[in-house]
Parts: C-alpha cells; structure tokens; sequence
C-alpha cells in the first residue's frame, strides 16, 4: 500500500489550485488521499453540479448547474470523504467582479432572478444602474447565480 502523503509529495505547490468539491467534503488533502475515483457521487448528482475533474475527482462545475443539497453524493461514497451531512454543506459565497454589468452601467439582474434564497438584491445607485449587494448569512453557495450571469461575472469563493 502507497503512504497517502506521498502522493502529496508531488502536489504540494498546487495547492492553492484546489478545486472545488461536493458539498460536506473533509478537507483536500484527506480527500484526494481517501477518494478512489469511483464516480458514485457524480452519478449520483441529481442537478448535474459534479462532474469528473481532470485528474478523475469529482468536482462542483457551477456551470453546468446549481447544487441542490440533496446530499447523494455523501450517501452513495463508499470512501471516508463525507462529513455528516447534518452539518453546513460548505462555507461558500458569491462575489461580483468588477466587469459585472450593472459596473458597467448595463441594466442585468439575473443572478437575483435566479437566486432561491433571495439572498442577492439590487440597490438602486443615485443617477446610475443598481448594483448588486450579497446578504451572505442568506447565501447557501449553491451556485444558481454563476450559470445565470451572462458575462461570468460572479466568483464562489470560501468564507474560510
């Protein structure tokens, strides 16, 4: 059997280009040490959010689609990757990049339409096009808001 830090041997500089995992993930370095590539928990994504990473990991594309926090992914993982999904999924956040539409003076608004939490709003600007404001104790980091921005203005990054 190879000593799992051993393999981290090799990737030890890429670790701050972690990506991101399923929601109730323990940590990178447990998670690509017990993780066995399977695939169960991208077959088992209901919204389609997971997908096979390049390096066969499974990997949260919000592209692709919104997490759903149907907790299948932790379920059907027969490796010690999943904390309880009792617990938060994730301390995720949206952030709105500078090249965001309504910075750019362009009417948009649909990240808030997508937002089930409605935890983005828009705050009217004096003599210009409203702005978006984040109410992050709202914000579950599921993701609806990446897809739906038409310029990928909107980041999901760690409360950590």
């Amino acid at each position: 059997m190879v000593d799992p830090s051993r393999r981290r041997l090799f990737t030890a500089h890429s670790a701050t280009v972690t990506k991101l995992r399923a929601p109730w993930s323990v940590p990178e370095a447990d998670f690509t040490d017990n993780c066995s590539r399977c695939g169960k928990c991208v077959d088992a994504c209901e919204t389609g959010v997971l997908i096979k990473g390049a390096a066969g990991f499974p990997e949260v594309d919000f592209q692709q689609a919104e997490c759903s926090f149907c907790g299948q992914c932790a379920a059907v993982c027969p490796e010690p990757v999943f904390s309880s999904t009792a617990l938060k999924p994730w301390q995720l956040t949206v952030t709105f990049q500078q090249y965001c539409l309504t910075y750019q003076w362009v009417a948009c608004q649909s990240c808030k339409d997508f937002c089930d939490t409605s935890a983005i709003s828009f705050i009217p600007q004096s003599g210009g096009i409203a702005t978006p404001q984040l109410a992050t104790a709202q914000c579950t980091g599921c993701g609806a808001c990446v897809a739906a921005c038409p310029v990928n203005a909107i980041a999901i990054v760690s409360n950590d």
